[in-house]
């Protein structure tokens, strides 16, 4: 790997006139977002109390725990409450992170618990659907009925934020 920058990593320096690579932008905006009371979204990170492990101050660190950034995928906290440290990272696809986001609703069916994105492709309905149906209908049902309309809801149907809590 050809060196970015003045750095022993190699991986270089964010910025305007810095080419860093896709591993050492993701280190960075971790920090900021935990670390700079500026940041447009440290309210929803450092402000909220999410921390980055002392370890991962140094880049070098970073890198040597997490490994080079695979294409298409960004850092993911597995507990979206905990900090950014070896145990609680992962690489993921956007995907992967958007079932673990804290407004992911999640369904215990048959012992198994999943995010209701899971259940509505496993069974194949609309996930509007299901929201309305898991708020007034028992578990089996909402599942298993098909739906008469295309899986179509109307707008006299449309659910309450307050479902989160299913």
């Amino acid at each position: 790997m050809k060196p970015h920058g003045n750095t022993r990593h190699g991986h270089g320096r964010s910025g305007k006139n810095h080419n860093a690579t896709p591993t050492y932008n993701t280190w960075a905006m971790m920090k900021n977002r935990c670390f700079n009371i500026k940041a447009s979204n440290y309210a929803r990170y450092g402000g909220r109390g999410i921390k980055v492990c002392k370890r991962w101050i140094r880049f070098d660190n970073f890198l040597a725990d997490m490994g080079i950034r695979p294409q298409g995928k960004t850092i993911d906290r597995i507990d979206v409450n905990g900090p950014y440290s070896l145990e609680n990272c992962r690489w993921a696809s956007l995907a992967e992170q958007q079932r673990n986001a804290r407004r992911t609703v999640y369904v215990t069916f048959q012992g198994k618990t999943e995010c209701l994105s899971y259940w509505s492709e496993k069974f194949g309905i609309n996930k509007d659907t299901l929201v309305y149906r898991l708020k007034k209908w028992p578990i089996e049902r909402a599942f298993f009925t098909k739906a008469k309309y295309g899986n179509r809801i109307t707008q006299s149907q449309k659910v309450s934020p307050q479902l989160r809590a299913v």
